[in-house]
């Protein structure tokens, strides 16, 4: 296997002399090189290939988000962390748009060795040679939409207030019908009543909210192509709303809660990108699918080699959303490798679309179902397979609430 090949910048020469002390035993699986300045790093990174690149903020003549924007422009597949004292409002939200991970010092050894392979994993997963060719295929991907730009710009402002976000908001019909639905709906606590945007955000929290503006103008892309797959729109976003409210039962912190809903409303984000972009890709699958019933994520590995999630995946990393939930729609269906080492969000999305996948396409749910959709050695490993059949009848519960007696669930 190759090295994984790592930069480290950082202006204070102690700061690199101790990385290169501690991270001695990495030396067999890493090859690293210690720069002094952004300049001496982009050098460095021009006449060498690197994985991963860890850098400081607060650095002379260009600072460490600065670094990474030039990085993330002339080599997206280079997984992007910050190791830095540093952690002022302003300048956390200017790194979250260019860094996969942000690491605050002083920093334990093996949550920057945790960073750096399982942003190396996630970077392997989403930019393999297949998915680039696809991916260069299509001849124009979806831009970030102007409502979710405004939206961005606006809660990033420092003294940004809550009444101009809601009135940002406001301006689209669409968008307040399905923030006052889900404030209304029970995914963050018991139901309660709900008229104004302002209290929807106050209950919803702004990054749930700008994914979820992100993901409905990404379902507007797909009503508005000329679908001819047969896939059902009204069906999907359904799908998404289910997985994303189980989701939210399998967790307890609310912080937790919200990144599972933003995640889940996000999960299928490559499908809406396939069928509108490249319509005869789900030709030979749902040819597939006729002769053989098994998951759709499966036909699609079987015949391309890689699936609807790593293409959202990508498109989500390219457009600089948090890593978390770039990770969480990444490895959906294969939580395993992850490198997740306790339940978390990215086990939650996994167990809640299953569940989802198998209440919704079958009556009864037999371990044929059960052995396609569940990855066993992930969840033997984080320590969660008991809860199976608990976490089974609540989806049950979620998903056919008639049978009961709880409308609200």
């Amino acid at each position: 296997m190759n090295k994984v090949r790592v930069i480290f910048v950082d202006d204070d020469p102690a700061i690199l002399e101790g990385l290169r002390n501690r991270l001695r035993p990495m030396r067999k699986a890493w090859h690293m090189t210690f720069s002094i300045t952004a300049k001496e790093a982009l050098n460095e990174i021009n006449n060498q290939s690197y994985d991963v690149i860890v850098t400081d903020m607060r650095m002379p003549e260009t600072d460490g988000a600065e670094l990474l924007k030039k990085v993330r422009e002339q080599y997206p597949g280079m997984v992007r962390i910050v190791l830095s004292g540093q952690s002022s409002k302003e300048r956390l939200l200017t790194v979250l748009s260019v860094a996969h991970r942000f690491l605050a010092k002083p920093c334990d050894i093996n949550d920057l060795k945790d960073a750096v392979e399982r942003g190396r994993c996630l970077q392997t997963c989403l930019y393999d040679t297949k998915i680039k060719h696809l991916i260069g295929s299509i001849q124009r991907l979806p831009a970030l939409p102007s409502l979710y730009h405004t939206l961005t710009s606006t809660i990033e402002q420092e003294h940004s207030s809550l009444k101009e976000i809601s009135d940002i908001l406001e301006q689209d019909v669409a968008i307040t019908a399905r923030l006052l639905q889900i404030a209304n709906s029970g995914f963050f606590g018991p139901a309660r009543r709900i008229n104004q945007i302002h209290d929807a955000v106050v209950l919803i929290g702004l990054e749930s909210i700008r994914n979820l503006v992100l993901c409905e103008s990404l379902f507007n892309t797909l009503r508005q192509s000329d679908n001819t797959t047969g896939f059902c729109l009204a069906k999907l976003q359904s799908h998404s709303l289910t997985v994303a409210k189980i989701a939210t039962h399998l967790l307890d912190k609310e912080e937790l809660k919200k990144a599972a809903f933003s995640a889940a409303m996000l999960h299928d984000i490559g499908q809406i990108i396939l069928v509108s972009a490249l319509p005869d890709f789900y030709k030979p699958i749902l040819e597939l699918l006729k002769k053989q019933a098994m998951p759709i994520h499966l036909a699609e590995e079987q015949i391309y080699g890689f699936s609807h999630a790593e293409i959202g995946a990508y498109l989500l990393d390219l457009w600089g959303l948090p890593c978390s939930l770039v990770e969480a729609v990444a490895h959906i269906h294969r939580p395993k490798r992850s490198g997740e080492r306790e339940f978390g969000l990215i086990g939650a999305i996994h167990v809640a679309d299953c569940f989802a996948d198998i209440e919704e396409t079958h009556s009864t749910t037999d371990s044929l179902n059960f052995n396609e959709e569940l990855d066993f050695d992930y969840l033997s490993r984080v320590g969660v397979i008991d809860k199976l059949p608990v976490w089974q009848k609540l989806a049950q519960k979620i998903i056919h609430p008639e049978n009961y007696g709880d409308k609200n669930a």
